[in-house]
């Protein structure tokens, strides 16, 4: 008889800045037939936790604190440093080593650049579509540190002046560590950098985030969607229906504080609140009209929301406007800018700065969203869009293209070889 086929191996990192960096390869992971593929998830314990029901191992990855990452982000400086990112390779080798994958896939986990060439594997690269060289979408930052200190017009010009040596500055980090492996620097170009990759996927739709001419290995997959399970919380059924519901979940990397202050802009507007992220923000004395839970099922929340707020989050954002909600994102950093500038210009959603969005801001921004009609119908029409793609069997098909099969000695030698 002859013998079965062996499975092969796939070894997923989840870079733990935020939630979605996990959850996205989790999602994509499970979804990978077991009678073909054995799969592995690395991801810091922090977040590992919430995956453990899934059908693979997952093993703890070495991850820099979210609160040090998302402040770099905040600031425009590189995400990680030098010395994290050659502490990364050296893990993400040890890793390749034990697994010995056919393939490796990751979220934000930069390091990937070196150690999956070093190692042989070939590397897909996980990254929202405003990140592609072959997006138009400029990176920019939410809030402008010069305009502390110049008139506004004057600190814009200045920031595009020193645009291309900021960008050098942050290359710098991860072209370093590849010159120190023997490796070619990538690119002085953020963009360039971020969408390294054998192979780059985008869990996004052209219609809502579109890019020119992708080369064949740069895919879109669509949205990649999960939110914790668990069973919604005791207040769940006594939540009136007269008014419309606004429901907040302003993420894991949403400003610390920043709910206080969203709650206090609704608390007088005719609406009710439903709002997780309580347990990052304790709410003393919540509004009459406000129902808090640590955490909420976000699928069952948008569907009954008529408006949802949020940190201007990809995947959050993805699955409100998949219920065909609208989406009023409070952004912090420039991924989050881009995606909800890229909402508000199809019309399903506006943008403020977390750090300057004061509470009447907020109250005349939601008052104006719920009066409008115009952008349920732009959500329902990108629902529309979302709903075409089936990201976890596009993934699918890109791992059978790989054709992993043939790589998998190739790697185990160079493995060996970088181990030497």
């Amino acid at each position: 008889m002859p013998e079965p086929a062996q499975r092969a191996r796939v070894l997923f990192f989840g870079e733990a800045a935020t939630l979605s960096h996990v959850a996205r390869p989790a999602v994509l992971a499970a979804s990978l037939p077991a009678a073909e593929y054995e799969v592995r998830l690395a991801c810091h314990p922090r977040f590992g936790h919430l995956f453990s029901a899934f059908p693979f191992s997952w093993t703890p990855l070495d991850s820099a604190a979210s609160e040090a990452v998302l402040a770099n982000a905040r600031q425009g400086r590189s995400l990680f440093d030098l010395a994290t990112l050659d502490r990364y390779v050296q893990e993400d080798l040890r890793l390749i080593r034990e697994f010995s994958p056919d393939v490796v896939a990751g979220d934000l986990r930069m390091s990937l650049s070196v150690s999956c060439r070093l190692s042989g594997v070939p590397y897909i690269n996980i990254i929202n579509a405003q990140w592609s060289p072959y997006c138009g979408c400029a990176v920019e930052f939410p809030e402008n540190p010069l305009r502390d200190f110049l008139p506004g017009p004057a600190a814009d010009l200045l920031m595009d002046l020193a645009r291309p040596l900021g960008s050098a500055l942050y290359c710098f980090p991860l072209n370093a560590v590849r010159m120190r492996y023997g490796l070619p620097p990538v690119s002085h170009d953020i963009k360039e950098q971020m969408c390294d990759g054998d192979y780059v996927v985008h869990p996004d739709v052209p219609e809502l985030v579109p890019a020119r001419a992708l080369p064949p290995r740069h895919r879109y997959l669509g949205p990649v969607l999960w939110s914790p399970q668990g069973a919604p919380p005791p207040w769940w059924d006594a939540v009136p229906r007269d008014k419309p519901v606004v429901y907040i979940n302003l993420g894991s990397s949403g400003q610390e504080g920043l709910l206080a202050t969203v709650l206090r802009a609704l608390a007088d507007l005719p609406v009710f609140v439903i709002a997780a992220s309580a347990a990052r923000c304790r709410i003393a004395n919540p509004p009459k009209n406000a129902f808090l839970a640590d955490y909420l099922p976000g699928e069952q929340a948008v569907r009954r929301a008529q408006l949802f707020v949020s940190n201007g989050g990809t995947m959050s954002g993805q699955q409100s406007l998949c219920a065909g909600v609208p989406v009023l994102g409070l952004v912090t950093h420039a991924d989050q800018l881009a995606f909800a500038k890229a909402v508000r210009a199809a019309g399903a959603g506006e943008v403020l700065s977390a750090a300057r969005a004061e509470a009447p801001a907020i109250a005349q921004t939601v008052r104006s969203m719920l009066s409008r009609v115009s952008y349920a119908q732009a959500a329902r029409r990108l629902s529309a869009a979302l709903s075409r793609y089936d990201a976890p069997s596009r993934f699918l098909a890109l791992i059978r293209e790989i054709r992993p099969g043939e790589k998998r000695y190739e790697a185990r030698a160079a493995c060996n070889m970088a181990r030497a």
